[in-house]
């Protein structure tokens, strides 16, 4: 096993259950310019997260995806390196 896929285990392991208590909550989305608030579809398995952004600021659902080991977790939040697009959980 490689360095980046050890890195994606000890991610995926410490905050998968975390990401996916947010499936179907309100969050904050922040890509570049475009920012919007709306629901979230998470799914995770062993490569990483796949996420279904959907709100009424855009005419499509935005689908992100991050592979664990580029992936940042907070306690509310999740974001993905390289390619910038930040979620924050909303109250």
């Amino acid at each position: 096993m490689g360095f980046f896929e050890e890195i994606g285990k000890e991610k995926q392991a410490k905050y998968q259950d975390r990401i996916l208590s947010w499936n179907n909550s309100v969050m904050d989305f922040e890509e570049g310019r475009f920012s919007a608030r709306g629901t979230v579809e998470i799914t995770a398995d062993d490569w990483g997260v796949k996420i279904i952004f959907t709100s009424e600021s855009f005419d499509n659902p935005v689908r992100l995806s991050g592979v664990w080991s580029i992936l940042s977790v907070g306690e509310r939040s999740i974001s993905s390196a390289y390619t910038n697009w930040y979620l924050c959980l909303i109250d």
